[in-house]
């Protein structure tokens, strides 16, 4: 194959193009083609995946494009070899390329707390998820925390939902201060 790509539309695919060579260099009828990927740096193991030719053949530029599905979201694949297969059997191997599929959103954070918590103030502290879920970058928190205000002699509830996205820094602490005076807040 020729002119090979690959390019992630996806968290979880890759769509893989080449170009067939020249009719007089295919050597017969090309009937299928594997695609071996080695996953970085979660799935170490070599997958090769078999495609037979389908439709999906562009006659006016000689290309292929076939997707791969089910890989693992913002993960590094080297696509090492892609090769043809006719009657005869299997034709030379193509250059390796590599590629990334797309980022999705992270797990949740783990080992939440509350701290320091005073009349006015209390601070949340977290974990980050770990590596092989976070999925992408993690480029900003959202802390979310609504305060319930009693009013004794009515025995009335108001709840007021408040969000601040915080930018990420080394910290996986977060205070809110300022709060209505001994209210329960969540």
């Amino acid at each position: 194959p020729q002119n090979v790509n690959a390019t992630s539309y996806t968290p979880t695919s890759i769509t893989v193009c080449f170009k067939f060579p020249e009719g007089s260099t295919q050597n017969g009828l090309i009937t299928s083609f594997n695609v071996t990927l080695d996953g970085y740096p979660f799935n170490t193991e070599s997958q090769t995946i078999s495609i037979p030719i389908t439709s999906t053949v562009y006659p006016l530029t000689g290309s292929m494009c076939s997707d791969v599905t089910n890989l693992e979201e913002y993960n590094e694949y080297n696509v090492s070899s892609i090769v043809l297969i006719n009657s005869a059997g299997v034709g030379p191997s193509s250059p390796s390329i590599k590629v990334q599929t797309l980022e999705t959103v992270p797990a949740l954070p783990t080992n939440l707390n509350s701290t320091n918590i005073t009349s006015t103030s209390f601070c949340v502290t977290f974990n980050p998820p770990i590596n092989i879920t976070q999925n992408g970058p993690i480029t900003s928190y959202t802390v979310t925390y609504q305060g319930e205000l009693f009013n004794t002699t009515e025995y009335n509830t108001t709840v007021s939902v408040n969000t601040v996205v915080y930018p990420l820094t080394e910290s996986s602490s977060v205070c809110i201060s300022d709060l209505e005076e001994y209210n329960n807040h969540n």
